[in-house]
């Protein structure tokens, strides 16, 4: 019984995150249709490092969004940015946006005009997302792996035990 609860559970992380990868890779070639910004809020806050060799503080801040669109003559809402670990709108690198880089960022020039397009997956059309692709990558395939390889391993220690 633990067994299958240690296998399920790490198969479905595993999944999950193997998931937004070709969700984010197959967004490149979906359809698109123009979308209306609802609401736009970035939210910032500082942050402090966690280590004592770097000093100092900086400020950071992710993007709240919430837009609609429309496919068919049906009006669909959504709040994705990308897909991958974090559905806010994140430097390539995968770390959280300064507030100046947010505001100069061209998605969020569009976004605040109005003139932005929306990728919709055409067989769900309720799935949607305004940045293709996905954050960082090699971390999703990482972390995707260490998940696996924990699962065996405490599958095998639970067999020995047992």
């Amino acid at each position: 019984m633990l067994l299958s609860g240690i296998l399920t559970i790490t198969m479905a992380i595993a999944l999950y995150l193997i998931a937004q990868i070709l969700l984010g890779k197959a967004a490149e070639s979906w359809p698109t249709t123009t979308g209306k910004l609802e609401k736009f809020r970035p939210r910032t806050w500082t942050a402090t490092s966690k280590f004592p060799s770097i000093q100092g503080t900086s400020e950071q801040c992710l993007l709240d969004v919430t837009y609609t669109y429309e496919v068919g003559g049906k009006v669909y809402r959504s709040r994705r940015l990308n897909f991958g670990f974090d559905k806010s709108y994140l430097t390539q690198q995968g770390l959280y946006r300064t507030p100046e880089e947010l505001e100069n960022d061209e998605l969020t020039k569009r976004l605040k005009s109005n003139n932005f397009t929306v990728r919709y997956w055409p067989l769900v059309p309720s799935v949607a997302v305004l940045v293709p692709g996905i954050i960082n990558e090699r971390r999703h395939y990482a972390t995707a792996a260490v998940v696996i390889v924990m699962g065996v391993i405490l599958s095998f220690a639970v067999v020995a035990v047992q």
